[in-house]
């Protein structure tokens, strides 16, 4: 289990994750922003990866999930033989914590606050402000055999193979 602002996480042993509370933030993971009073499965789909084409790959198993004040992330099973698997995120998009990398609006706002240093701290911070309510693929760690991931109260720390530290 793991519990986050005013809601939480189950993993059941068939990797299945589970939610239930405060929906405000997409944190639950249904694809809304509604309440659960009650438990209720994200369907598994969520925890997908689709190839350059769209088709999907494969549906993979959850083996840990976390959960800050308003977002989640889950860990899958490892990849092809190997230790680590796909992160995935979900919940309040305000701030760098779902490592989804910048939208095109945020990228004109970088390149708009090199003149002005206030802008340019603001910018950086990343997140679109929109909830993201289902789990989504952090891309940037595609490629990285991630063994553990941790969510803070507004921030996440994946641990890959090899020890090293990503933020």
């Amino acid at each position: 289990a793991a519990c986050g602002g005013e809601f939480f996480l189950i993993l059941d042993q068939k990797g299945h994750v589970w939610s239930c509370g405060d929906g405000s933030d997409g944190a639950l993971g249904h694809g809304s922003t509604d309440d659960e009073p009650v438990p209720k499965m994200i369907p598994t789909s969520a925890f997908t990866v689709e190839d350059d084409e769209g088709a999907v790959t494969r549906k993979y198993k959850v083996r840990s999930i976390s959960a800050g004040e308003a977002f989640c992330a889950a860990l899958t099973e490892p990849l092809h033989g190997g230790l680590g698997g796909f992160v995935f995120t979900w919940g309040a998009n305000d701030g760098p914590m779902l490592g989804l990398g910048f939208d095109d609006a945020d990228e004109e706002d970088l390149k708009d606050a090199e003149e002005n240093e206030e802008e340019a701290v603001s910018a950086i911070a990343g997140g679109s402000g929109e909830p993201v309510c289902i789990p989504t693929l952090v891309e940037d760690l595609f490629e990285v055999d991630v063994v553990q991931v941790s969510c803070g109260r507004r921030h996440a720390a994946c641990l890959d193979d090899s020890g090293l530290l990503y933020t």
